[in-house]
């Protein structure tokens, strides 16, 4: 599973939740009850992935490079 699939998961029953409760849910609800960590989380995988696609640098493995 990807973590935006755990991520959608993960709000998708906190929202099934309150409603079978009666409760109304927002994005600040979810944004503070799920987000702070999770949403850093995935920005930083996202942009992790960004960098991956868009990046035209090569590594050299750490035990072949001059020191």
């Amino acid at each position: 599973m990807s973590y935006e699939e755990y991520l959608k998961n993960k709000v998708f029953e906190y929202c099934d939740a309150k409603v079978k409760r009666g409760a109304s849910v927002n994005t600040w609800d979810v944004y503070q009850v799920l987000g702070k960590k999770d949403f850093w989380n995935l920005s930083a995988v996202l942009f992790g992935k960004w960098l991956q696609e868009n990046s035209t640098g090569s590594t050299t493995e750490l035990s072949e490079q001059e020191w």
